[in-house]
């Protein structure tokens, strides 16, 4: 397939050794793709109008000492929604799942 402009308009031109049967295909493909693309957005709104869920339960750790030296024992019980308070604190979230 080869595009140009004819009349300020994109246009497809089709090449003399394409047969009707990859026409026809591409056809459907590029007719599909659109119908995707609908669907895509149709799930998008349907995302964008979910009403608000269930609260979250707020998870509570065990947060250890600053100064990694400085032992084993838990300085304080913090919940997760104070782990983001303050911008010099990073969050790091170590998780591994076994396969049996």
């Amino acid at each position: 397939m080869v595009n140009t402009i004819v009349d300020g308009t994109f246009r497809q031109t089709n090449l003399t050794n394409e047969s009707f049967e990859y026409l026809a295909k591409r056809e459907e493909l590029r007719l599909a793709e659109i119908e995707l693309m609908r669907q895509r957005e149709r799930v998008a709104e349907l995302h964008r109008h979910l009403p608000t869920g269930a609260p979250i339960q707020d998870y509570a750790f065990e947060e250890g000492p600053r100064d990694l030296n400085g032992g084993d024992a838990p300085v304080r019980t913090v919940c997760l929604r104070e782990l983001f308070t303050k911008p010099n604190r990073s969050l790091v979230i170590y998780h591994l799942m076994y396969g049996k």
